[in-house]
């Protein structure tokens, strides 16, 4: 989750540097930014709420430390998401299996 936040803010500040050298690459720069929107918010952590902490028996979702009430939303409703989706039953099953 850090890694991806990281990488946005550096991708991101390389585009603005590179965009703001040349006039037409500013130009192409805007047309992408609803693009570039929909990247960011497909890698945003408050999108996701936070990551699974696995091994444990039970749920936890680690979330970010400056989590927005959007992001700790979305955190529980992932906590929901794998309760009720067995995914600790389903990873034991396949652990079992190998």
């Amino acid at each position: 989750m850090k890694f991806t936040e990281s990488i946005i803010y550096y991708i991101n500040t390389l585009i603005r540097e590179e965009a703001g050298k040349r006039f037409l690459a500013k130009i192409g720069a805007g047309l992408m930014k609803p693009v570039f929107r929909g990247i960011k918010r497909k890698l945003d952590y408050a999108e996701y709420g936070g990551m699974p902490l696995l091994g444990v028996n039970g749920v936890v979702i680690i979330s970010h430390g400056k989590s927005s009430p959007r992001a700790i939303k979305n955190a529980v409703l992932a906590a929901e998401r794998f309760v009720t989706g067995g995914v600790n039953d389903k990873i034991r099953q396949r652990i079992e299996r190998s």
